[in-house]
C-alpha cells in the first residue's frame, strides 16, 4: 500500500528503450477512472500524464506496462495483470496518519489479477503542499500544475505496482518502495536512486505476473468489477 504517498520528483529521464533493448517483461493494466459527474475529476490530459510517468518509471526496470482497454479482454491475453482505480472520494484511513494515496489489494491467488485504489483527492491534497521557488502551488502555472499531479498520480501507481510485482506489503528504506515520498520531489524529474529497486526486490519480481513480451499501448475506457482480497497500503506523511 502506498498511505499519503508523497509523490517524489525524479532528476533524470528514462531514455526509451531500442528495438534491440525492449523490456524483457509486460504488465498488463486496466485503468478504470469512476468519476461521479458532480466531481472535479482530472482530465484525460492528467491521466495520460499518469500512465507516462508509472511507464517511464518501470521501463527503466526493465517492465513494460501494458494498457488494456477491457478487462474481459484483457484476462485472454493475459492471465495476470492489474485492475486500478481512479477513486474520486476519499479513503477511510485516519487523518492523523497522512495522506492515503494509494492502495494494493493483492489476488487470492499468486498469479491472478490484483486491484489498485489510487485516491485521486488525497494527491491533489498531496501535491497542493509543493512551493516552487517560495511559491505556493496555486500560483504555478497551469502547465507545470498538470505537471506534478500527473507526476503525483503516476510515482503512486508505480509503487502499488511494485507491491503487485514483488507480491508483498513490505516497505523498503530506499527507492520506489519507500513508505514516504516528499512533495517537492515532485518538481524533479524521476531518477534511478529515488524510483529504483534493490537487486533483492528485482529478485522477488513474480514472473507468472507478467507477461514475456511487452504490448501496444492502448486508451482505457471500459469499467468492470474489481477483484479485491488481501490490502496492501502506502502511507505517505509530509
Amino acid at each position: 500500500m502506498l498511505p499519503s504517498l508523497v509523490a517524489l520528483g525524479l532528476a533524470g529521464v528514462v531514455a526509451a528503450a531500442s528495438p534491440s533493448q525492449l523490456p524483457r517483461k509486460s504488465l498488463a493494466v486496466h485503468v478504470i477512472h469512476r468519476c461521479l459527474p458532480t466531481a472535479n475529476c482530472p482530465p484525460m490530459r492528467i491521466v495520460t500524464r499518469m500512465k507516462d510517468e508509472t511507464e517511464r518509471i518501470w521501463l527503466s526496470l526493465d517492465v513494460q506496462i501494458a494498457w488494456i482497454d477491457s478487462i474481459d479482454a484483457g484476462t485472454e491475453a493475459h492471465p495476470a495483470g492489474l485492475t486500478v482505480m481512479l477513486e474520486e472520494f476519499d479513503p477511510p484511513w485516519p487523518a492523523e496518519r497522512g495522506f492515503l494515496l494509494a492502495e494494493l489489494h493483492q489476488p487470492a491467488s499468486a498469479c491472478d489479477w490484483g486491484l489498485a485504489r489510487v485516491w485521486v483527492r488525497q494527491i491533489r491534497r498531496h501535491v497542493a503542499s509543493v512551493r516552487r521557488e517560495g511559491h505556493p502551488f496555486t500560483t504555478l502555472p497551469t502547465a507545470l500544475a498538470d505537471t506534478l499531479l500527473g507526476r503525483a498520480l503516476g510515482r503512486a501507481l508505480a509503487h502499488e505496482i511494485g507491491h503487485y510485482l514483488i507480491g508483498t506489503a513490505e516497505h523498503a528504506a530506499h527507492g520506489l518502495m519507500r513508505a514516504r515520498f516528499a512533495p517537492q520531489e515532485l518538481l524533479a524529474d524521476a531518477i534511478q536512486p529515488l524510483y529504483c529497486l534493490s537487486s533483492h526486490e528485482r529478485a522477488a519480481l513474480m514472473s507468472c505476473r507478467t507477461d514475456r513480451h511487452a504490448d501496444r499501448m492502448v486508451v482505457d475506457e471500459t469499467s468492470s468489477s474489481p477483484p479485491a482480497d488481501r490490502k496492501s497500503r502506502a502511507a505517505d506523511r509530509e
